[in-house]
């Protein structure tokens, strides 16, 4: 990775890409402990020793500096790991953690890494914990005589601490790529192989059966509708794989503190009278994942009809001994209790294998902890630990991860779990690590036409936390929105930004009464690209972050987002800021706009209108022609291309018929989707002909240096093309 001494920030601009990794090594100074990076002293830990926990590293070469920090087995409390004190003045670093983009002052504590870093330049150093296997780790922040402070610690509150925690240390050019690494060393330790990424549905905000037009959870009929609009709109080809109903399906009183929560059923007056079984067959017969909502760890201590014989089953509270309650989440089941493990798990079973729900989604994440609802992105105080569980040895996050292991295990090893939502309370982060497929990285959005200060929420949480997405899970920003009522142009921004950052994608629209432009921004928007190595830009310089880059080989594509409703955005950086070379030329095409953009060197500039995105596929100039675009996606051509290959000397026979040079690669494309390849030639080169195998109805459109070489694909699949090109002397 992209390693550096900080012992003086300053605001050289680097290109984003790696540096080999940097020789660490750790040299004790009286109390203290001194750490190196590449010969450089980079940060001090004092004090070095305790008598309530024992600390061992590794500064082999690597990402990071890698301490295993052990507390006393029975001790209580709050561990304070060594404080770090950074060889570097605080004055203009940004904090960027769980709580978003703040000073090292204003952070209220990070839950699982802090990187901190100078804005334009970049250069900085993550701190983070890997694990919370028992403990519940924070990383706090300050500034003492000027100097940069971090102080990692790790809560246990009343229970007696045991096991140890992993914490890193890393400097680095670019924190971008220190936080990615830290993603790849949480991936790494719990050995996470991450399910296909699929996209889909949700029912909850839908415009037709939605919760706010009295469903919620939709009906079996508009089920059935929506499924065989996907399939006449051919939109499982485009991406579309699930389809997850939501919360009013089930049982039980639903006005007592949040949610009804009989789950072993559905209300007998309720929109699935006939049970959830045929609406997950009739799915799974188009081709469709069925998804379910339910809340696992939780019950209605006050609906004795259901509850009254299983009181044993609940957490108690330390005060009174009487079931444990949270706001919202109900009564919180002991996930220490083997009846209650058990309980779970059967209604898990029976969702997932009587009922046939391969995706589901688990809420209420804290309840498994049995803690307060506390609402913030940030440390705050709450109950943490202070319950009465069955193992009383078992801290809180101990106890959610037996209850989300053996979720899984009754859900089956191929169902796919969304875990919802890390704002219910922060200390979620890193217990789920390792656990969930996927995981809402903050609250509620809701659709604009109806929540407009809560729309941005999927972004605001989804930027800070990026380098989790593909990694560690993939990161569920909430639905995007393209239904009629919202612009066209802030439906794309939306999309657009959910498709670029490789997040888990899901819209909450009526498919069957959107128009064909709508569709279409699904179509362009909705499947995963699959590349890894996609961030934003200006990630230290603001919160919502106006541009993001994808990178593949030689390709850039720029997603630039305009957040303000009422005022242009002008982009004017460097070109190594943005990642491109500054030496190179480039060229590019605008995916909405339909239009070539002009080569440009030595700074990337662009206009972005109100509340809009533009999307940006650049790639270097070179003396001969270079594919650029095509039309089948906002990530393309690192979408759906693949092994394209110039050959500049073909046999004599290919001379003969198509030219001297071919220019050939592979599209995966859709029957009846008309495909376009956007070409850059450059002058004296000429085309002498192309074609798709097998033959297309092609059409061919130059102007000036832009070609666009466009056909009809007859059926779905891979097509190998080929173009070639004369050379004029």
């Amino acid at each position: 990775m992209n390693h550096v001494t900080i012992a003086v920030m300053t605001c050289v601009m680097t290109a984003s890409f790696a540096l080999p990794a940097a020789e660490y090594r750790l040299e004790r100074k009286g109390d203290a402990l001194e750490v190196f990076a590449d010969g450089r002293r980079f940060a001090t830990l004092s004090p070095a020793e305790s008598d309530r926990w024992t600390l061992s590293h590794d500064a082999s070469r690597g990402d990071f500096v890698r301490f295993v920090f052990t507390p006393t087995p029975g001790a209580t409390g709050t561990f304070h790991f060594p404080e770090i004190r950074l060889d570097c003045a605080a004055e203009g670093l940004k904090a960027v953690g769980s709580q978003g983009f703040t000073t090292l002052e204003a952070n209220k504590g990070s839950a699982m890494y802090l990187a901190v870093a100078e804005p334009k330049s970049r250069k900085g150093v993550v701190a983070a914990w890997v694990t919370s296997e028992k403990g519940s780790p924070f990383v706090m922040s300050a500034v003492a005589d000027g100097a940069a402070v971090l102080r990692p610690e790790l809560q246990f509150g009343k229970i007696g601490a045991s096991g140890s925690e992993v914490f890193v240390l890393g400097a680095f050019d670019d924190c971008r790529l220190g936080l990615e690494a830290y993603g790849d060393a949480v991936a790494a330790h719990y050995d996470i192989r991450l399910k296909p990424q699929i996209a889909g549905y949700t029912t909850w905000y839908d415009d037709r059966y939605g919760y706010s037009m009295g469903f919620g959870a939709g009906t079996p009929a508009s089920a059935r509708e929506f499924a065989d609009a996907v399939e006449r709109l051919n939109l499982k080809a485009f991406g579309f794989g699930f389809f997850q109903i939501d919360d009013y399906w089930q049982d039980g009183p639903g006005d007592i503190n949040g949610p009804a929560k009989n789950f072993t059923r559905t209300a007998p007056k309720g929109p699935y009278p006939d049970g959830m079984k045929p609406t997950a067959d009739y799915l799974r017969a188009k081709g469709i994942l069925p998804g379910l909502w339910f809340m696992p760890f939780v019950g209605t201590q006050q609906d004795k009809d259901w509850w009254g014989d299983k009181m044993g089953l609940f957490a108690k509270d330390s005060e009174t001994g009487q079931p444990y309650e949270t706001r919202w989440g109900g009564t919180c089941l002991d996930m220490t209790n083997p009846d209650a493990v058990r309980y779970m798990q059967d209604v898990t079973r029976r969702i997932c294998r009587e009922w046939g729900y391969g995706y589901i989604k688990y809420d209420g994440m804290w309840t498994g902890m049995a803690c307060k609802l506390v609402g913030s992105d940030a440390y705050a105080p709450d109950d943490y630990n202070g319950q009465v569980l069955s193992d009383p040895k078992e801290t809180g996050v101990g106890a959610y991860r037996r209850g989300v292991k053996a979720l899984r295990e009754a859900a089956g090893k191929d169902t796919f779990i969304l875990a919802c939502n890390l704002r219910q309370n922060i200390r979620a982060m890193g217990a789920t690590y390792g656990l969930a497929d996927a995981c809402r990285i903050g609250g509620d959005n809701g659709p604009i036409d109806k929540f407009p200060a809560r729309y941005m929420i999927g972004v605001q949480n989804g930027t800070p936390r990026y380098f989790l997405n593909g990694r560690v899970w993939y990161s569920d920003p909430d639905p995007v929105y393209v239904r009629d009522a919202v612009s066209l142009d802030r439906a794309r921004l939306f999309a657009t930004w959910t498709s670029i950052g490789g997040m888990l994608y899901n819209f909450s629209d009526w498919l069957p009464d959107l128009s064909k432009e709508r569709v279409d921004v699904l179509k362009r928007t909705m499947a995963p690209h699959g590349v890894k190595a996609v961030r934003p830009v200006d990630f230290f310089e603001r919160t919502l972050a106006n541009a993001w880059v994808l990178e593949k080989g030689e390709t850039r594509i720029f997603g630039l987002y305009n957040w303000a409703t009422n005022e242009a955005l002008r982009i004017d950086w460097p070109a190594a800021y943005a990642g491109l070379d500054s030496e190179k030329t480039y060229v590019g095409f605008d995916f909405w706009r339909n239009e070539f953009v002009p080569p440009f060197k030595g700074r990337l500039q662009s206009d972005v209108a109100p509340s809009s995105c533009r999307v940006l596929a650049c790639v270097p100039v070179a003396d001969r022609p270079v594919l650029v675009s095509t039309s089948r996606h906002v990530a393309s051509p690192a979408f759906e291309v693949e092994n394209v290959e110039w050959k500049d000397n073909e046999s004599w026979w290919r001379r003969l018929v198509w030219g001297r040079s071919v220019l050939r690669g592979e599209s995966k494309v859709i029957a009846g989707d008309r495909y376009e390849l956007r070409l850059y030639v450059p002058p004296r080169w000429k085309v002498w002909g192309w074609s798709p195998d097998p033959e297309y109805s092609l059409k061919e459109e130059h102007e000036g240096p832009y070609v666009r070489l466009g056909f009809c694909p007859q059926k779905t699949g891979v097509v190998r093309w080929h173009v070639a090109f004369g050379k004029s002397r």
